[in-house]
């Protein structure tokens, strides 16, 4: 059972009927598993080897992993490896690499509908502009923000992806499709501005294997890489290691890198030392009424004389009025973002107001 089965892609469509196969993880595990399958009339194959198959109907899954992982103690989900197969299909080689715990192919179920639009592409990127708060009439970036698309073309928000994400062990994939698709858009729309794309370092387990995909799609499609600026989000969560590694495969490969919602959660001046980004986005919420709250300004103030004195260009995001964009203009942010300036779309949207006298 070796390989990654985060790489391994989603398949769309479901056959009407599975078998899946398990390999419990102790000795008592068994009997529990062969109970649900009975109560459930569920016909179970015993194949040797500490391996069982189940025979069920497709539209039956989520209800059938529902019992199986109720039956078991957290550490005999986690440790109870699953494969799912369609019916009369014996797993080759190949397959061994789609093995994951019951745990994570229950969440995996249950989010069913993010593995779908994955495999049907159902992704597309909007881009926001970035303002360039010395000449706030210049478009100076265009940060690429993540959506999709329901079967009827509604839009999805990228918490609700993200959040399913994460509860169905998706969270390789999504970040991985959310890359790919940013560059895809910046090389449609031939963007000649700066560009800013997210990335969630805990869904990446070895950089220079993660990343290539997106360097070489960067590379095929001969986008100047200076002008790509790869975004850290949810930097709170990350390991050290983890992050400098990752820096250091997408600065080799002449990328910029940028931390997002500084000054949110418990980000600190450390980080600014361990990973020397080139840009530092403040956090929304500190930005938020920053014009009549003396704390945050406080705070504010000093985070952008830091980042000066560091040759780091910041971003102010999540400007709503325009005194809140006069308070950063005025104490030196760089570059400011928000919907006081324009909202997300695709295509990219331009200004529509003139910003040097509002």
């Amino acid at each position: 059972m070796s390989g990654c089965s985060a790489c391994t892609p989603t398949d769309a469509a479901m056959p009407a009927n599975s078998w899946l196969y398990l390999w419990p993880a102790a000795r008592h595990t068994g009997p529990k598993l062969i109970a649900v399958a009975a109560a459930l009339t569920v016909a179970v194959t015993d194949l040797g080897s500490d391996c069982i198959r189940w025979e069920i109907r497709s539209a039956d899954i989520e209800t059938i992993l529902t019992a199986a992982s109720n039956a078991l103690l957290p550490e005999e989900r986690d440790g109870t490896q699953a494969l799912l197969m369609a019916a009369g299909v014996e797993p080759g080689l190949a397959d061994f690499r789609r093995v994951s715990s019951l745990e994570r192919l229950v969440g995996m179920q249950r989010v069913r509908w993010l593995s779908d639009l994955l495999a049907e592409n159902r992704l597309e990127t909007h881009f926001q502009p970035i303002i360039d708060a010395r000449a706030p009439n210049r478009i100076a970036a265009y940060e690429c923000l993540l959506r999709g698309r329901t079967t009827a073309g509604e839009l999805i928000a990228p918490n609700a992806l993200f959040g399913a994400a994460k509860q169905g062990g998706l969270l390789f994939q999504l970040d991985l499709a959310a890359r790919r698709k940013a560059v895809q858009s910046i090389a449609e729309h031939g963007l000649s501005t700066l560009a800013l794309i997210n990335f969630t370092p805990t869904s990446i387990y070895d950089p220079a294997t993660c990343l290539r995909s997106t360097v070489n799609l960067v590379r095929q499609l001969q986008l100047d890489p200076t002008r790509v600026v790869f975004e850290i989000i949810e930097t709170e969560q990350a390991d050290e290691s983890l992050l400098k590694s990752i820096l250091q495969v997408y600065r080799s490969a002449g990328f910029q890198i940028a931390i997002d919602d500084f000054g949110a959660g418990y980000s600190s001046m450390n980080l600014i030392v361990a990973l020397r980004p080139d840009y530092l986005k403040l956090d929304m919420e500190l930005i938020r009424g920053i014009d009549s709250d003396p704390y945050k300004a406080e705070l504010a103030g000093s985070l952008l004389e830091t980042a000066r004195s560091l040759s780091i260009t910041t971003i102010a995001e999540g400007i709503e009025t325009e005194a809140e964009w006069r308070w950063v203009q005025a104490h030196g942010a760089d570059l400011v973002q928000g919907f006081y300036f324009a909202r997300p779309d695709n295509p990219p949207p331009m200004l529509t107001k003139d910003f040097e006298g509002a």
